[in-house]
């Protein structure tokens, strides 16, 4: 007759098994971390400037990114880019830190943008 499993070096060896199996997992998402470049910025690298609301689920929102600030249609099911501003004026104006200055109103940049566009048809 053989003789009953121990039952408890079967679970010392799973609970060793465990243990290994998450400390691999945790320095796979460390490493993956560190190559993918996370957390370079110092601070944050996305601001959300002004945000207004066109109608249920509709919304404009002037969204600054590093080195621009884009001009986002929202919707419930979609999110496009409507303009860039590259404009070193324009951009001068969010360059100031937060609670400096109020930036200018939404209307005002948007009432720009369009005029701009007009010149250019």
């Amino acid at each position: 007759m053989t003789p009953p499993p121990d039952m408890t070096m079967a679970g010392v060896k799973m609970v060793v098994v465990l243990v290994v199996l998450l400390g691999g997992l945790l320095l796979a998402l460390y490493a993956v971390r560190r190559l993918s470049g996370a957390g370079q910025y110092q601070g944050r690298p996305i601001r959300v400037l002004a945000t207004t609301y066109l109608g249920p689920r509709k919304v404009i929102s002037l969204v600054e990114v590093p080195g621009k600030i884009l001009v986002l249609g929202v919707t419930k099911n979609d999110i496009r880019v409507l303009d860039r501003i590259d404009d070193a004026g324009v951009m001068a104006q969010f360059s100031a830190p937060d609670g400096e200055r109020p930036p200018l109103p939404f209307a005002a940049h948007l009432k720009r943008l369009v005029s701009g566009h007009e010149k250019q048809r």
